[in-house]
């Protein structure tokens, strides 16, 4: 509209050579540990259906979309946990069991402002999983770039009451795993028992 005939020549004035950002790493060493684990990794968009995003799922209220165009792209996720669990309930006809993960950004509202946070979840459904298995994958991936957790007991509304944890490193939580609800199950219908971990890797790496 303003017309390139119109914009004058700029000498270059600086150069720079691209480089990764100092956690990527870090993040892939943990992405090749879960996969290690038998986990089948799933890239989704960080758009979603408001809908999806089960309040209480994420630290704050989703971000919701003023002029959607679609209900399916309506909200900014606050979670990787609802979509992996939709993920497993288009897949339920499939063979058991089912272990999915996913690294990316999740966004919420901070005061005033929009905080955006790299995330890792993780979601293990078949007949036997409980909070025992998921704390173990949490182990070790956690293990992998030498970081010590603690679990301190919560309730939360994704969990079964008494079978969800605060993940913790050196006192201070960076995520939290449990077993699935039934009412969430049920929500997405899914039959199979259901384990899910999510770390803000922000604070899980900030003193990597």
């Amino acid at each position: 509209a303003y017309g390139y005939d119109k914009i004058v020549d700029e000498p270059l004035s600086s150069y720079t050579i691209g480089l990764p950002d100092g956690s990527v790493p870090a993040i892939n060493l943990l992405r090749k540990t879960v996969i290690g684990m038998g986990f089948q990794e799933v890239f989704s968009h960080i758009l979603t259906d408001k809908s999806t995003l089960i309040p209480g799922m994420g630290t704050a209220a989703a971000l919701e979309i003023e002029n959607i165009m679609s209900e399916t792209y309506s909200a900014v996720r606050n979670s990787l946990i609802p979509q992996l669990l939709d993920v497993i309930s288009k897949n339920k006809h499939e063979d058991y069991p089912q272990k999915i993960f996913e690294e990316g950004i999740v966004a919420a509202r901070e005061g005033d402002r929009i905080a955006e946070t790299h995330s890792l979840a993780l979601v293990s459904a078949h007949s036997k999983a409980d909070f025992t298995e998921q704390k173990q994958y949490v182990s070790a991936m956690l293990g992998a770039v030498g970081m010590a957790f603690t679990i301190q007991p919560c309730e939360h509304p994704t969990f079964l009451k008494g079978r969800a944890g605060y993940i913790a490193i050196n006192g201070k939580p960076v995520g939290i795993l449990g077993e699935i609800s039934p009412a969430i199950l049920s929500k997405w219908g899914i039959e199979m028992p259901a384990t899910a971990a999510e770390l803000n890797l922000n604070l899980v790496l900030q003193d990597y």
